[in-house]
């Protein structure tokens, strides 16, 4: 990080955070409350990212059973989902959409990290859709606030509030004979207690052949209130036996799109997840907020050829934060000072070409970081923070560290940033922050032959924007660049069979263009653009593509209220094309782009809610995912009907 220094102070009168984007496709208030802007509950505080929020009428507008439907082509999201449902899917943003894509864009639920110490995706499955009240999306870096892995951006998934009492039933059948069931209950009594428990199940044979899914997810969680502030416990049991088909040649896809690769692969986990979590009034002007939280995961899987491989992970993270506001002649200066302190324990058994092999892994991550957001004038603020993060792992593997080793580095990170109002409808913004990300454990264990420990990725990003914004109307631009060292991939150019690498330079340079028009009262239209260039900026690959990155993506979507009954949503997607996974070189056929319309219509009277969507309207046949001339067919079109009673 010392390389970017010089750059971030010289960039300090021109860098800078705009204040909170509310600038989701369905905006109906001005005073939004946001937690990830400054990881703790605000409402229109100016902060050192853009924010998109989707909230839960947006949700339940889209007819998506899956988090990934909503979150597709929003805030400049791009989705890499081997099988269509969602199953298998990850999540990138910024030019970071290829195999690393869930390295370098971190994903919470509530302020806890679904990110892993190794190279699996967050498990979205996780998060049962019905029990979600919005979506924060920070666009662009936040390595100060949220450290490693924040580097394209942070989607925050807020859940549910435990409020009156309340029920709730739903029951969807769709295509490939797939059922979910989800019921809820939810209560809070005078004296400040209060709960929420769900249960969800679904079921699916899959578009392909050996896509079975078998899935259970119960949460629950009790909290009490006082004058003070909030303590609370959750508990989550995830259960999931799903079926893999495989990558198939383009000559297969051709042939037959739903077939699978006839190895029969599998992947089964099982997941519980405890948290416990307090926030307090310490002071008039100073709040605490912590949470611990204790992670256990074991899965069994055959990635072909019959060879079974089990992993075990258990991550503890425990995040306190003292947050406080100080009055100023300008208004109040809010402060924020933390600490993340993660500690994991990460063992595999495989069997490699044969022979087999086991990996044991202790990580500790430390972090301290501040943030301080000062107002200077009624329509000018400044933004500024650091963070210390300190990582140690003690690692064991049968092929390439069989007597062990330790793995440890340190680094710091900072951000600046101001922000102007010139009038209420506008804010002009700029911003500076350098990011990080920590090697995987199964990236350490596989590198080029002499090379112990990958050097950690580090970078800086810039951003400049406008935001505007007038009762239901609103409109965004923002162009930004991000310039990494030692980005870390797998590159296949190394050696024999490739291998995890630390890359030349690489830069992306950015578009994204929002709006919302309230084109009648009853009749909702948005729109959202995003351009990237992603290239290597030297060495061998110069001049190059990224991988796996589309330089053009639209999202089109209309919100129609027939009548107090009949609502109507439609959606256009478009995905440009983009070089296969792993092609650095660009020499292999791209994967092409596509378009999909998406088309919901609900029904509600009273307590009761029907629902219909149609996925893929127009039966696009395409693949969402390919590497190395090894293609993961998508659905075509699917149709799902929902029954709901909620109470």
């Amino acid at each position: 990080m010392k390389s970017f220094k010089k750059s971030l102070l010289a960039g300090l009168l021109v860098s800078a955070c705009n204040p909170v984007n509310v600038l989701a496709v369905d905006e109906h208030t001005l005073d939004t409350v946001v937690v990830s802007a400054t990881r703790s509950e605000q409402s229109n505080i100016s902060t050192p990212s853009s924010i998109t929020i989707i909230r839960r009428d947006e949700i339940e507008a889209s007819g998506a059973t899956h988090i990934v439907d909503i979150i597709r082509g929003r805030g400049g999201v791009q989705v890499r989902d081997f099988f269509g449902d969602g199953t298998r899917a990850a999540i990138g943003m910024r030019g970071f959409t290829s195999d690393t894509a869930s390295s370098n864009t971190l994903v919470l639920i509530d302020g806890r990290r679904l990110n892993n110490p190794d190279l699996s995706s967050p498990d979205l499955n996780s998060i049962s859709i019905d029990n979600i009240e919005r979506i924060e999306i920070v666009q662009g870096s936040a390595g100060t606030l949220y450290g490693d892995q924040a580097v394209a951006g942070v989607i925050n998934i807020i859940t549910r509030d435990i409020k009156d009492f309340s029920a709730n039933v739903r029951v969807d059948v769709a295509s490939y004979n797939t059922t979910r069931l989800f019921a809820s209950a939810s209560n809070r009594a005078k004296n400040g207690i209060g709960f929420r428990l769900s249960v969800e199940n679904k079921n699916s044979d899959g578009y392909r052949e050996n896509n079975e899914l078998d899935y259970e997810n119960i949460t629950g969680k009790i909290d009490y209130k006082h004058s003070k502030g909030v303590v609370f416990l959750e508990h989550q049991e995830i259960y999931e036996d799903l079926n893999t088909p495989g990558a198939l040649s383009l000559a297969l896809v051709n042939a037959d799109r739903r077939q699978s690769n006839g190895l029969n692969q599998f992947n089964h986990t099982d997941t519980n997840i405890t948290r416990l979590g307090i926030r307090h009034s310490l002071s008039q002007n100073w709040d605490l907020e912590a949470e611990l939280t204790t992670r256990k995961s074991k899965a069994n899987a055959d990635f072909g050829g019959g060879d079974v491989s089990t992993s075990d992970l258990e991550l503890n993270e425990f995040t306190p934060r003292f947050i406080g506001f100080v009055p100023t002649p300008n208004g109040e200066a809010q402060f924020t000072l933390g600490a993340d302190i993660i500690e994991s324990k990460y063992d595999i058994a495989s069997v490699f070409f044969g022979f087999p092999s086991s990996t044991s892994n202790k990580q500790s991550v430390r972090n301290i970081y501040g943030q301080i957001v000062i107002p200077l004038s009624n329509r000018i603020s400044i933004t500024t923070g650091a963070r210390y993060s300190d990582i140690e792992n003690d690692l064991v593997d049968s092929f390439s560290f069989p007597t062990g080793v330790d793995l440890n580095d340190n680094l710091t990170a900072a951000e600046v940033g101001i922000s102007y109002t010139p009038t209420t409808e506008v804010r002009l913004f700029a911003r500076a922050d350098e990011n990080f990300r920590f090697a995987k454990v199964n990236e350490q264990t596989f590198t080029a032959a002499g090379i112990v420990g990958l050097e950690t990725q580090e970078g800086i990003s810039y951003e400049f924007g406008a935001e505007w914004k007038r009762n239901q109307h609103s409109a965004k631009a923002v162009i930004y660049r991000i310039n990494l060292d030692n980005e870390i991939d797998y590159d296949p150019s190394v050696g024999f069979s490739g291998a995890n690498s630390n890359l030349d330079p690489t830069k992306r340079n950015g578009l994204t263009l929002e709006g919302r028009y309230q084109a009648t009262p009853k009749l909702a239209l948005g729109a959202q653009y995003n351009y990237v260039d992603a290239k290597f900026s030297q060495g061998v690959f110069e001049g190059n593509r990224i991988p796996f990155v589309s330089e053009n993506t639209v999202l089109l979507t209309a919100n129609y209220d027939i009548s107090s009954s009949w609502k109507i949503f439609g959606e256009l997607q478009y995905v440009g094309d983009r070089i296969q996974a792993g092609d650095f070189a660009n020499t292999n056929q791209e994967l092409n782009g596509y378009t999909l319309a998406n088309l919901a219509i609900h029904y509600k009277r009273k307590n009761l809610r029907l629902s219909g969507r149609i996925k893929n309207l127009f039966d696009k046949e395409y693949s969402d995912y390919a590497t190395f001339n090894a293609y993961y067919p998508a659905p075509e079109h699917n149709i799902s009907l929902s029954v709901q009673y909620a109470y």
